[in-house]
């Protein structure tokens, strides 16, 4: 078997095809198909070759039978099958074999992935069905099945590239095939997911055990030229009980593994059938967020920071809403955002917030408002994305704006996971000029040694503390030694949710530089912010 890329060059070519045709590998690679010597010697295979190979590429299916010669002089019938294959770069696997071979490794290609050589999901199903009708048979059978989804495995992708990236499903298969039986099954259902059938189990704990063991081998660093790549995973389990159905027991596994994801990185969840309102809620949300872009209904909400020592608005946070049609404004919560993701959409709305920041920050400014600048929460995608900081830049430039203006914030959690590559992102944000603030601070354990680090201008410390202040011990104390901090590495400090005047008071005490909440003011639309700030600066 070989690989081909969609422009007819050779990738890649196994041992097996080697020795049918008696080649090297280095005088074939980086070849186009029809002109490797052998093809050559006949124009007429030259030209058939080439034409299978461009339906191929085209998405078709194709083969050929031909007479080559082999590089020892000696004739041989080969049947060559050319098919497009679903991966990253598009690629085309091209089987060879003699005779009759080559309808037994389509069979093989139809049912196994050809990257792992895991069974796919269609041979999964297979063994899902014999399974389910064992079960049917014996109420003493017992079968679960484990949906296993491969956390931020885009990044390594996207950072490293798709040839690590291939290696690490391998050797993420072999690690998975290692913690079960010969009797369990499993398989590449595609993409960065994996399915397991737990077949003829005592009890259902297996299950779980299972999961646990999971995320401890996977949890174990891969290494490979100069990286360790540790990688987490959400896990979905179901159990069948006897009345579903294959597919449906996939759904019920599925929805499992967003409550997983819900629940934290590198965890586990049972299927309940709540679940299943709740997968339904989480569809309605993609369609309704995916038509709410098609009909504009974003809006941008702003919430003024508080300087508590002038008590002056001096910077503007800006909030994503989502207009309902039925529920009026609707907050982003973790099902909105994970809905954004999972639509594609969050990167073009993340552009648009970007944008319509700009032009707010410059209406506030030729209304006469004295505010230093806004603040914009940056997603863990739009972080990561490559055009970030040309886009910002174009923005500020339609608004005539500089980037000292703009405020960005990040949240705490996205640092911790991809620590190195964020400082680096970091660093090239602030010597353009942005002012970075780390936000939701106290939440994602960020060590002292990464505070250090990060090139950021200031903590917000997450409301969850706020809250606590004037009764919780521990939440003063926390606060407290936040705001120490901070100052002590030169970072200054802003408070959100501040919503009492004994809250107010106690920041103020511990020097806490800004502070923002419903104390001051509720988030407001661009016409109501701007005529609020009049006010407020009447009478701060």
């Amino acid at each position: 078997m070989a690989l081909l890329n969609t422009n007819g060059i050779l990738q890649e070519i196994n041992q097996t095809a080697l020795s049918f045709i008696d080649a090297k590998r280095e005088t074939l690679v980086g070849s186009f198909f029809w002109e490797i010597p052998w093809a050559t010697r006949s124009k007429k295979i030259q030209a058939q070759l080439k034409s299978v190979v461009s339906k191929a590429i085209e998405g078709e299916l194709a083969r050929c039978e031909v007479e080559v010669q082999r590089y020892d002089g000696q004739l041989t019938m080969l049947n060559f099958l050319f098919t497009p294959i679903s991966n990253a770069q598009g690629e085309i696997a091209w089987i060879l074999a003699e005779g009759r071979d080559l309808e037994q490794q389509l069979s093989y290609l139809s049912l196994y992935d050809q990257l792992t050589e895991l069974p796919n999901r269609h041979l999964f199903m297979e063994y899902l069905e014999k399974a389910m009708e064992r079960a049917k048979e014996n109420e003493n059978y017992h079968l679960a099945v484990l949906l296993i989804d491969l956390d931020r495995f885009r990044v390594i992708n996207g950072s490293l590239g798709h040839d690590i990236g291939d290696w690490l499903l391998m050797e993420i298969g072999k690690r998975l095939q290692s913690c079960l039986d010969e009797k369990n099954i499993l398989a590449r259902s595609g993409g960065d997911e994996f399915i397991i059938l737990l077949d003829d189990i005592a009890d259902f704990a297996e299950a779980t055990h299972l999961a646990e063991t999971i995320n401890e081998v996977l949890g174990r660093p891969f290494s490979m030229i100069g990286y360790d790549i540790v990688i987490l995973c959400s896990i979905g389990i179901v159990y069948y009980i006897g009345q579903e159905e294959g597919a449906q027991l996939l759904r019920d596994a599925d929805a499992a593994m967003y409550r997983a994801k819900q629940k934290g990185k590198s965890g586990y969840a049972v299927f309940h059938r709540r679940m299943r309102r709740e997968l339904v809620s989480r569809l309605q949300m993609e369609t309704d967020l995916l038509q709410a872009a098609e009909q504009q209904n974003f809006v941008l909400v702003y919430q003024p920071q508080i300087d508590l020592i002038s008590k002056q608005v001096v910077a503007m946070e800006a909030l994503i809403r989502f207009r309902h049609p039925q529920k009026g404004l609707i907050s982003p919560d973790d099902l909105f955002i994970q809905a954004l993701e999972d639509t594609g959409i969050i990167i073009p709305i993340g552009e648009w917030v970007l944008q319509t920041a700009c032009r707010h920050l410059r209406a506030c400014w030729n209304a006469g408002l004295l505010i230093k600048r806004i603040s914009v929460n940056l997603s863990a995608h739009q972080f990561r994305h490559k055009n970030l900081i040309k886009k910002i830049i174009t923005f500020l430039e339609s608004s005539n704006l500089v980037p000292q203006c703009l405020e960005l914030e990040i949240t705490e959690s996205l640092l911790l996971e991809e620590a190195e590559s964020a400082i680096n992102t970091l660093r090239n944000l602030k010597e353009i000029g942005f002012r970075v603030t780390i936000d939701d601070f106290g939440t994602g354990y960020v060590s002292l040694n990464y505070l250090r680090r990060f090139p950021a201008d200031a903590l917000k410390i997450d409301n969850s503390f706020i809250k606590g202040l004037i009764s919780s011990p521990e939440d003063i104390a926390i606060t407290m030694a936040i705001i120490d901090m901070a100052h002590a590495l030169g970072l200054a400090v802003i408070a959100e949710g501040v919503e009492t005047t004994e809250q107010m008071a106690f920041l103020r005490e511990q020097t806490c530089d800004f502070a923002q909440g419903y104390l001051y003011a509720t988030p407001m639309e661009d016409r109501a912010f701007i005529e609020w700030c009049k006010q407020y600066s009447q009478n701060p």
